[in-house]
């Protein structure tokens, strides 16, 4: 592994998605395929960029904090946000669907972390049925085009302030994993559409991504995993594309993190700086 280090402020993008790469068409009994539903048919990566000192010494610290105040840990028992298990009430969650009056306490204060938290966001979204119409020379790998423009966005980003970054996902598999790394080399080496080799080498401290269990009890990606479904939504009613508002928190996260979307500094414009629909 390459790296390189820099005296000035670093950053770390922490990524997680919503949704599957894998696209598969539905099988009718008349042997004919339909569309699948949005579920199955969208996938959305999302980055969460954030100052490292500012991770370590806050984000970690009031996430840690609104664990104890909510969650019972007992020894060494490390409590991991997944907010798929928070919404189905797994595990340690099942209390919020015990006592109402503890699940409303817990998601106000989950409300005000993701609303106060020093830290921006980058969601990309992808029709992955469109996407796989497109006629190309060479099939499409649907993750490799959202993690080219999230990375490039994020490039731009540490770019534009004269810094550098690493990027970490989440573990996720033993093959899902080298597909990512492979992907990540690949841009790493050869640039984008977006940005050239060049500003990605510049931008990037590790020719290598790394790669972090859930254990690891990093906040960025606890972060990163609370958002990605809820920005997943937003870029879809955005682009017209489903109707669905989502249930209450869902919509109450939205709101909370409408002002954490990278934008385009001269323009305050935020499309295509911190959300972006590729179809």
């Amino acid at each position: 592994e390459q790296e390189r280090t820099c005296f000035m402020g670093r950053y770390t993008l922490y990524i997680d998605e919503s949704g599957s790469q894998a696209y598969r068409r539905l099988q009718q009994p008349s042997g004919a395929t339909s569309l699948p539903d949005w579920q199955e048919r969208y996938l959305c990566l999302l980055g969460v960029i954030a100052e490292n000192k500012t991770h370590g010494n806050t984000i970690y610290n009031e996430l840690e904090n609104l664990k104890r105040r909510h969650f019972h840990q007992s020894g060494d028992q490390c409590l991991i946000l997944h907010y798929y298990d928070i919404r189905n009430f797994r595990g340690p969650f099942r209390i919020l669907a015990q006592d109402q009056g503890k699940a409303d306490s817990f998601y106000q204060d989950l409300l005000h972390f993701v609303s106060n938290q020093d830290y921006f966001i980058v969601g990309v979204a992808i029709d992955k049925y469109v996407y796989s119409q497109h006629r190309y020379p060479i099939k499409p790998d649907m993750y490799l085009s959202c993690l080219s423009t999230l990375l490039s966005c994020y490039c731009g980003f540490l770019n534009f302030n004269s810094t550098v970054g690493d990027v970490i996902a989440e573990r996720r598999g033993a093959k899902e994993d080298k597909d990512l790394k492979e992907a990540y080399k690949y841009i790493y080496k050869n640039g984008t559409s977006m940005v050239s080799a060049k500003s990605i080498q510049q931008a990037l401290t590790s020719n290598e991504i790394k790669i972090k269990p859930k254990s690891s009890n990093l906040a960025g990606l606890q972060l990163a995993d609370l958002l990605a479904y809820s920005v997943r939504l937003e870029i879809l009613i955005e682009n017209g594309r489903i109707s669905e508002p989502g249930d209450e928190l869902e919509r109450a996260i939205r709101d909370a993190i409408a002002a954490k979307y990278n934008r385009k500094q001269k323009h305050d414009r935020f499309y295509c700086y911190g959300r972006f629909f590729i179809a």
